[in-house]
């Protein structure tokens, strides 16, 4: 197989051409193997042929294993020849060390390996002898054995910090319920403030209602939306639970009023809607 100038391939390989540059020897090898018999055209790099090489070597300085990779020299022999396109001095080189390695290679395949005979080593049968035996038997007493108890102690180590906790004492609290109180009106005593106007908005008439947790001095204003102060429901003081005071708005124009609460302390507004 003569490669062109170029270096590439004949036309009539080039159908079929392995890349070795990417694989080991165990793969080249078992490509080859798998390949047995037949020509073969690759690519592979210098260092690979110089690995193979040594292992050639080893091969063939091995005569039991000559046989055994005899296909595998005459294929590297026509992949060598193959490889190189002979125009520089070290591409002949190998190509003929190549040729030297197929060259041996194929001598030792057509030598003749004396395989020695198998030794076959002579059996004697011996005849069984039946004969029986007769022994004087000794009879034995029957020894009680005390078995003595042992208690077996274990000693066990805990490895790691010490932990405390914080013991938890539990007080016995009696719980006594508060006893609700009633105001004038048969109402609960209400804990916190709290007012509404109803109904909102009002054709007309509406009602105010206040709770008053504590008793105290109070001012209860009607007012315009624009601050206009147009009367007091209420002025003075008040006792602690639920007051209703009546809004008439009968003479008011439709609009936005304001029931405002105040005391020392404490002021409140209300929006009041009429239609």
């Amino acid at each position: 197989m003569t490669p062109t100038a170029q270096g590439a391939f004949c036309a009539s390989c080039s159908k079929e051409v392995i890349d070795f540059t990417t694989k080991n020897s165990e793969e080249i090898k078992a490509i080859f193997r798998a390949r047995l018999g037949e020509s073969l055209c690759g690519r592979i790099k210098q260092s690979q042929e110089l690995a193979l090489n040594r292992e050639v070597d080893a091969w063939l300085s091995n005569r039991t294993e000559r046989i055994r990779y005899a296909s595998y020299l005459s294929l590297i022999a026509v992949f060598g020849m193959s490889l190189f396109s002979c125009n520089s001095p070290e591409a002949e080189n190998f190509v003929h060390q190549w040729q030297r390695h197929s060259t041996e290679q194929t001598m030792d395949v057509r030598g003749n390996e004396t395989v020695p005979e198998p030794v076959v080593e002579k059996i004697e049968h011996l005849p069984y002898v039946e004969k029986e035996v007769l022994y004087a038997a000794q009879a034995l007493e029957e020894v009680l054995i005390k078995q003595q108890n042992e208690m077996v102690s274990y000693d066990a180590v805990t490895m790691g910090r010490m932990v405390y906790h914080e013991p938890v004492r539990e007080f016995l609290i009696e719980q006594i319920e508060p006893q609700i109180e009633y105001d004038r009106n048969g109402l609960p005593i209400p804990t916190v403030f709290a007012d509404k106007v109803f109904p909102n908005p009002t054709n007309g008439t509406a009602q105010y209602e206040i709770q008053l947790p504590t008793s105290g001095t109070f001012v209860i204003g009607l007012y315009a939306l624009d601050g206009r102060h147009l009367r007091n429901l209420h002025e003075g003081e008040l006792e602690r639970g639920t007051e209703h005071f009546e809004l008439d708005l009968s003479n008011e124009l439709p609009g936005t009023f304001l029931v405002v609460t105040r005391s020392k302390n404490f002021s409140n507004t209300r929006k009041l809607l009429k239609l």
